[in-house]
């Protein structure tokens, strides 16, 4: 629709653990460094496992994504993205 004001998009990468209680959020080095010391995870050699997308969207300016990551160790979490397009 012409002469709309267009919202803006906050872009934002977010990851969840649902092998913890209370699925706790976290960015990127964030999660990194709970696979290390709460599930014992050595990330320094890269992460073993499968990723799902569960989820797609493309709306006017954005894009929105959602993954499940499988680790072979059995540790699973999600990861949410937001993009501007």
């Amino acid at each position: 629709m012409s002469g709309t004001k267009k919202e803006k998009v906050q872009e934002f990468n977010i990851f969840n653990c649902l092998s913890c209680e209370g699925e706790p959020e976290f960015e990127k080095e964030a999660l990194l460094e709970h696979l290390r010391t709460v599930h014992g995870i050595d990330t320094s050699v890269g992460l073993m496992g499968t990723r799902e997308m569960l989820m797609h969207a493309d709306g006017q300016g954005f894009c929105k994504y959602l993954f499940q990551w499988k680790l072979d160790c059995g540790v699973i979490f999600t990861q949410a993205i937001c993009r501007r397009k």
